[in-house]
């Protein structure tokens, strides 16, 4: 459907620079320190589009933003391919993270609502896997591409752009289509029912199912399962950042290896493992999918630090899919929490609280960083940084031990269905799909 598309082929651009930051660095003579701060502008554009999201709350139509997304993206692809110095680049990369913000935020509202409303089970979860996979591909696609392709540092930038430009004709086709469905229907006859509440719409036209109630969770459980969420997504995704960041640079340093396919395929990984994280544990209960997250996150920085200390490619690249899984399953949890406990009106603004709070975290780590990688170099700004991942993820094992029992009877609670009522999404043997 063009609402997956858009999303999926948009968060293809938010990992592309990743493998092209070394030619650029090459190119254009600036230092790793540089890669932090051009990386630390991404996530600073993610959080205005989610301020913005969360500061309109429920007059946002997750649906008619996502248009403004694909044409963001593709002013993001232009700078790339014009840009002739950091500046240039840093002005792209913050124009790519406003595009990311708003999938992020509507695009996976969007994607929940539409899904829910083909009666497909998990539907966070299954937002959440394409999501994922977005992250993943752009990566590895740019790399290659740099590799094995004509100009490396534009063509990859150039793709992108002719696939934003095929999506935003999909989704505005699809609105003119329906807005034309819409004027062509015949009014239906005149009943009392909707002549008492004011109804003219045809009833014979399919139209966007009605916001789901308010599910039956109490404020107090609604309040702590969200925090617990918050927890989890902030300290198991800076990890990822860093691979994003100099994670790429540092590879190919160690490896003595200038290929940018090398650089892609860690992101990749990253994000692979997150893919299959989610896709292991789709079925698994919000409160294992948590403990797993912090897990990975805790093992993959424990893992980050020994590849970093004995400069031993293995251990990276392990750290690399703990990382991504605690990032892939944090968001899955952070998607699950936020459907379970509120309405559709309210969803694209709670997931912009997710995000803002998930993305500043990393975005001001890795900014925070780039003094120490300018003076120290690489590999001592991703060890800081590792560690503090380590203790981030133990004191959140702690906070989520502490109230594991609002987690996980706010999200087995029936959760609210397309139509407005409250209702199970899925059964199995009896119980409530989580």
């Amino acid at each position: 459907m063009p609402v997956v598309l858009a999303c999926f082929v948009t968060l293809l651009l938010s990992n592309m620079a990743s493998p092209v930051y070394p030619l650029w660095q090459a190119e254009m003579g600036f230092d790793e320190g540089v890669i932090n701060l051009l990386f630390a502008v991404y996530p600073g554009g993610v959080l205005a589009a989610l301020l913005t999201v969360r500061a309109l709350g429920r007059r946002v139509d997750a649906e008619r933003l996502l248009p403004l997304a694909c044409t963001l993206g593709l002013l993001s692809s232009a700078g790339f391919l014009v840009a002739s110095g950091p500046w240039l680049l840093g002005v792209a990369r913050l124009v790519c993270g406003l595009s990311v913000g708003l999938v992020l935020s509507c695009g996976a509202s969007a994607m929940t609502g539409r899904l829910e409303a083909r009666g497909v089970p998990r539907a966070p979860r299954v937002a959440g896997l394409i999501l994922s996979a977005g992250f993943a591909c752009g990566s590895i696609v740019a790399g290659l591409l740099a590799d094995h392709a004509p100009a490396p540092t534009r063509l990859v930038f150039a793709v992108e752009a002719v696939g934003l430009v095929a999506v935003l004709a999909l989704l505005l086709g699809e609105r003119a289509w329906v807005g034309r469905r819409l004027a062509a229907a015949p009014a239906p006859a005149a009943s009392p029912s909707h002549e008492s509440a004011g109804s003219t719409g045809p009833a014979d036209v399919e139209e966007e199912p009605a916001p789901a109630g308010p599910p039956m969770v109490p404020e107090h459980l609604r309040r702590t399962a969200l925090l617990m969420g918050v927890a989890v997504m902030i300290s198991c995704g800076v990890a990822a950042a860093v691979f994003q960041s100099i994670g790429s640079a540092y590879l190919r340093d160690l490896l003595g290896d200038d290929s940018a396919t090398v650089a892609g395929l860690l992101v990749f990984i990253v994000f692979a493992g997150a893919f299959t994280g989610q896709l292991v544990l789709a079925g698994a209960p919000t409160l294992a999918q948590a403990w797993t997250a912090l897990g990975c996150g805790f093992g993959g920085a424990v893992l980050l630090l020994v590849g970093v200390l004995t400069d031993q490619v293995v251990p990276l690249f392990v750290a690399a899919v703990g990382a991504g899984a605690a990032q892939g399953l944090s968001q899955s949890v952070a998607l699950t929490t936020a459907r379970r406990t509120c309405d559709l009106t309210r969803l694209t603004g709670v997931l912009a609280v997710f995000n803002i709070l998930g993305y500043g975290t990393a975005g001001l780590t890795i900014a925070l960083s780039s003094p120490l990688v300018t003076a120290a170099g690489a590999a001592a700004g991703i060890l800081v940084i590792a560690s503090g991942v380590a203790v981030a993820t133990a004191l959140a094992s702690g906070v989520l031990l502490r109230w594991r029992g609002a987690l996980s009877e706010a999200v087995v609670l029936p959760a609210p269905s397309a139509t407005g009522n409250v209702g199970t999404v899925g059964v199995t043997g009896g119980a409530a799909v989580r």
